[in-house]
């Protein structure tokens, strides 16, 4: 009768570790692994993008040179280039007499007082404007 209960007792208590385990297994254990294979797939694609976007400006910037080079061979002022990634554009600086007289500062961009900001994207140009007019320099976008 003893060795009986000893015995039910230890089945019971198998059975009990056992249902712990797969309770474990299932609903922490198991969740947590999966989120962490979201986590790492999420990062996998973010490092995908973002190999795609500095694979997609060198090339843009290899362009660039290449137009630079081009507009260098067929015109004698062309004085720099550079590209925006913002913009992506590919900007070729040519020097000329068209600023010669001018006050550069008249060309510095104005917030209007009505205003709290000036647009980003005029403000931009008119400091294109305005820079070139400091160098001496007129700028195409490619």
């Amino acid at each position: 009768m003893k060795i009986e209960i000893a015995t039910r007792i230890s089945v019971i208590s198998g059975v009990c570790l056992v249902s712990l385990s797969l309770f474990y297994y299932l609903v922490i254990f198991s969740p947590q692994k999966e989120k962490e294979i979201i986590a790492l797939q999420k990062q996998v694609q973010q490092d995908a993008k973002e190999q795609q976007r500095k694979e997609y400006i060198a090339k843009r910037k290899n362009d660039c040179y290449s137009i630079y080079e081009k507009e260098r061979k067929q015109w004698n002022n062309v004085s720099s280039m550079k590209y925006e990634e913002k913009r992506d554009a590919c900007v070729i600086r040519y020097k000329t007499d068209k600023w010669k007289g001018k006050n550069c500062e008249d060309l510095v961009p104005k917030i209007d007082s009505n205003k709290n900001s000036l647009d980003p994207a005029v403000f931009e140009a008119q400091m294109d404007i305005y820079v070139d007019c400091v160098f001496k320099v007129t700028s195409e976008k490619f």
